[in-house]
């Protein structure tokens, strides 16, 4: 018996075909990513320019880590998507897809665990 395994990364079967709907999409994750610039650039130059969170320094410095992971996967994951679906085509290149798998490995792992620990430090925090 030969198990079937697709390839995910074919357009062809499993991309967008309607036209309208990819440039939807693509236009929704501008949104997002133009969302997330403003607000991780406001967040980080709030903390370290004015000073605005009246924060534990740790607290502080959790927040602006994951300001910076996400101003990262924004860049690594949904600009790169972003482009593949205006193109209708994805990084043939296996390099590529690796760096691209690689980055959106380390910078979602690094994002959830810089949350875990912001939120284990305010309750360590409330317990003294």
């Amino acid at each position: 018996n030969q198990i079937m395994q697709y390839n995910y990364s074919n357009y062809t079967l499993f991309g967008i075909k309607n036209v309208t709907e990819r440039y939807t999409y693509a236009a929704w994750l501008m949104v997002l990513v133009i969302s997330s610039l403003l607000g991780d650039t406001i967040i980080l130059v709030a903390s370290i320019k004015f000073k605005a969170f009246d924060l534990h320094k740790i607290v502080v410095a959790f927040i602006q880590h994951t300001a910076v992971c996400n101003l990262l996967i924004s860049i690594a994951h949904l600009l790169p998507c972003i482009f593949s679906l205006m193109t209708n085509s994805g990084p043939t290149d296996p390099v590529q897809i690796y760096i691209k798998f690689c980055l959106n490995y380390y910078f979602n792992t690094v994002s959830m665990l810089l949350t875990c620990c912001m939120a284990f430090m305010k309750l360590l925090r409330l317990k003294n």
